[in-house]
């Protein structure tokens, strides 16, 4: 995290400004001092110990584990739904001062935490919210709108939009993110796994 912070938010900070958080992802395994337990994200510890204040808050994503153990589902989904869950972490503690409530039950929900890292693979390939989740996201939408004056902002509408993955379309799907990952990197979400292609997945694809 430190690291992150070293190289790459101080130069990011000279060229943009009102930056409130920042999200890195790295190749490179996660494990917390002291510890050899192995993480898939890691939010900072504090607000401004360590970090400028104006980035409060950082995390940072392996694509470690994923690509080599738990893929399928694709790195790419893995990345997006981790993107999303850090966002949402950020948003909880910035507003609240503490990230939301994890539950280690394997639900299928964003937030599960579950030991047996392999459940991850649920969330990622069908990613929903519990409903004790749904309650505490409300009650944070509640906080967001009472601090903030805008009433009329809907975390939960924001929420089952990206949950729905609509936003990602396919790769026949002219324009969609899919289709442009398809398109520029040649990396099709329903058929390569990591960041680059394996022997396997340099075949094309024969039509029908």
């Amino acid at each position: 995290m430190q690291w992150f912070y070293n190289k790459i938010v101080l130069n990011l900070e000279r060229q943009v400004s009102n930056v409130d958080y920042g999200i890195g992802i790295s190749a490179q395994p996660i494990r917390s001092y002291g510890e050899n337990l192995n993480w898939f994200f890691k939010l900072n510890p504090s607000f401004s110990k360590i970090f400028d204040q104006r980035w409060r808050l950082l995390s940072v994503i392996t694509s470690d584990f994923w690509e080599k153990i738990f893929s399928p589902p694709s790195l790419f989904g893995y990345i997006a739904s981790s993107v999303f869950i850090c966002s949402l972490h950020s948003l909880s503690r910035d507003y609240t001062g503490s990230e939301l409530k994890v539950h280690s039950r394997t639900k299928g929900c964003i937030f599960d935490f579950t030991p047996f890292k392999f459940d991850r693979r649920t969330l990622v390939s069908n990613p929903i919210l519990c409903q004790s989740c749904k309650k505490s996201l409300h009650k944070l939408e509640t906080i967001i709108r009472n601090q903030s004056g805008d009433h009329q902002f809907s975390l939960m509408a924001n929420l089952n939009q990206v949950l729905s993955r609509e936003w990602i379309g396919s790769p026949e799907k002219r324009d969609s993110s899919a289709y442009n990952l398809n398109k520029i990197y040649k990396y099709n979400v329903d058929r390569n796994s990591g960041f680059y292609k394996t022997p396997m997945g340099k075949i094309p694809k024969i039509p029908k």
